[in-house]
């Protein structure tokens, strides 16, 4: 096996695993059942994302790149991840795992329907045909008209567009930014606004729970290391299938953990979805490799 295939192996362990981590985070946050305040489960998480990379970019870098080079940028990047991510945290308190994760998913969809205003990039007939294919994965998903839609679902949908905007700065910071400093930055921006919103709605957590609190941190610390790693030892086109293996993952946590199981109009949704994803991942690299060229 040669370097090359040693690192896109290297890369997709590593992918995996992010979005296994995310996934378990998830279940974790789950489990909670709306007991402690979404403030409360993201003032962990940002604190413990914080603590890990400060230091990580202080020894790797210094104290110079703790301030970014796109200040604007940076805050919005970071106060969209926290609304994205709280929007998220509401969902899967009140609708299936596997449904809320896979929803979010729609960010793809919309970052592709973007492309043309945010970046001024040509999106070709097969990315069209993906985007509208995957927009009726996700009414599968709904299943609007079927059953009275939960406050969740939409939450969830909610929850995917704002990532798709997220995505969309992280790429315009990608050129100018260090990775690990727009990720510092980024848990920066949300550790400081959950605190401030934390203040006056704590609970304290039993020892149990307490446990659980650090599982959802050290699980968030694993995810984003290994994101940062995957996506720095193969390209794009290689890693970015793999990471829908997060909706593999919270399927079967939330059959084997939470007993709910997706009805085969929900699973086909989910699957179009997936199938949909996972080609315009590809198709974007692809585009991505040949402006690289041109350029």
């Amino acid at each position: 096996m040669s370097r090359l295939d040693n690192d896109n192996l290297r890369a997709i362990i590593l992918m995996i695993a992010a979005s296994s981590a995310f996934a378990m985070k998830d279940g974790f946050v789950k489990s909670f059942g709306g007991l402690y305040p979404i403030t409360e489960i993201l003032s962990a998480q940002y604190t413990f994302q914080f603590l890990l990379f400060l230091p990580l970019l202080l020894i790797r870098y210094g104290p110079s790149k703790i301030f970014p080079k796109k200040l604007f940028l940076q805050l919005l990047r970071g106060i969209l991840a926290i609304i994205a991510v709280a929007f998220f945290y509401y969902s899967i308190s009140n609708i299936p795992l596997a449904d809320a994760t896979a929803l979010v998913f729609i960010s793809p969809l919309v970052i592709t329907a973007l492309t043309p205003m945010t970046f001024g990039d040509k999106v070709g007939v097969r990315r069209w045909c993906a985007v509208i294919i995957g927009f009726c994965g996700i009414l599968l998903i709904i299943k609007p008209g079927f059953e009275e839609i939960n406050t969740g679902t939409f939450a969830a949908v909610a929850a995917g567009i704002i990532y798709a905007f997220f995505q969309i700065i992280t790429r315009k910071l990608s050129d100018e930014e260090v990775p690990l400093v727009t990720a510092f930055f980024t848990s920066a921006i949300g550790c400081v606004i959950a605190n401030l919103f934390l203040l006056n709605n704590f609970i304290i957590p039993s020892p149990a729970d307490g446990i659980i609190f650090a599982g959802i941190g050290l699980l968030v610390a694993v995810g984003q290391l290994s994101l940062i790693l995957s996506l720095a030892t193969a390209p794009p086109v290689v890693v970015a299938p793999f990471g829908y293996s997060t909706i593999i993952v919270a399927i079967a946590i939330g059959y084997f953990v939470f007993g709910d199981i997706p009805d085969l109009i929900a699973m086909t949704g989910i699957i179009i979805l997936v199938l949909t994803g996972i080609y315009i991942a590809i198709r974007e690299s692809k585009s991505e490799q040949i402006r690289g060229r041109i350029q």
